[in-house]
């Protein structure tokens, strides 16, 4: 997605050491892209996961939409595309490992 075309972009430090779920942002369309790295000192592992709803005060709403997986030396990143029209996604981070580790999560749209 070119940069001229992000109409928003937000940013959120998910996690040290600790799995947490990020607050919900509202996408308006799609697609949007979700991206999510890692860094630290060493070897350094994560799973991120974005899920998405049209309900977001609906206990169990949320559906999966895209597994990071990150792994490496010191840093890694993946981006990829939300096809689907959602009115919220959020992301989670369900495990973390390494010394320093720290997540961050993006959605471009």
């Amino acid at each position: 997605m070119p940069t001229a075309e992000l109409k928003r972009h937000v940013q959120e430090t998910l996690s040290t050491l600790v799995t947490v779920t990020g607050p919900a942002f509202p996408v308006l369309r799609a697609p949007c892209l979700s991206q999510a790295s890692i860094a630290g000192d060493g070897a350094v592992t994560a799973t991120v996961l974005a899920e998405g709803t049209n309900t977001p005060g609906v206990a169990g709403s949320w559906i999966l939409l895209i597994t990071h997986t990150l792994t490496g030396t010191n840093t890694d990143s993946t981006a990829l595309p939300i096809t689907g029209t959602y009115s919220n996604i959020r992301h989670r981070c369900t495990a973390i490992t390494g010394t320093n580790a720290q997540v961050t999560a993006n959605i471009g749209v």
